[in-house]
């Protein structure tokens, strides 16, 4: 008899960044980076665009993303959002992830 185990897990909540702050470590699922660039972006923020060999640091997006995380309020924005702008937000934010880190990048729903 031979046992087959799932381990299928949501898409949205499989691990998509890793940082470290100084000694802190912080780890973000694919809907909470999501949700990180919508609040980000719905306060007006442009996501940085770095461009081969023009100087930019090729990391950018990942510290605005880190740096929103831990000082922004991610969780009271989404909370608190209205379903339209909610649903803006996030597909704009979808939208910037898969153009950053590839158009294989799953989708995370809304």
């Amino acid at each position: 008899m031979t046992t087959t185990l799932d381990t299928t897990t949501v898409t949205a909540e499989q691990i998509m960044l890793l940082a470290r702050i100084g000694g802190d470590r912080i780890t973000l699922t694919a809907s909470q980076v999501r949700d990180t660039v919508a609040a980000y972006l719905a306060r007006g923020g442009h996501m940085p665009t770095p461009r081969h060999r023009d100087g930019t640091d090729p990391c950018a997006p990942l510290h605005v993303i880190t740096e929103e995380w831990l000082w922004g309020n991610v969780t009271g924005w989404a909370n608190g959002a209205d379903r339209v702008q909610l649903a803006h937000y996030r597909a704009k934010a979808t939208e910037w992830m898969r153009a950053y880190f590839g158009p294989t990048t799953a989708d995370v729903g809304n």
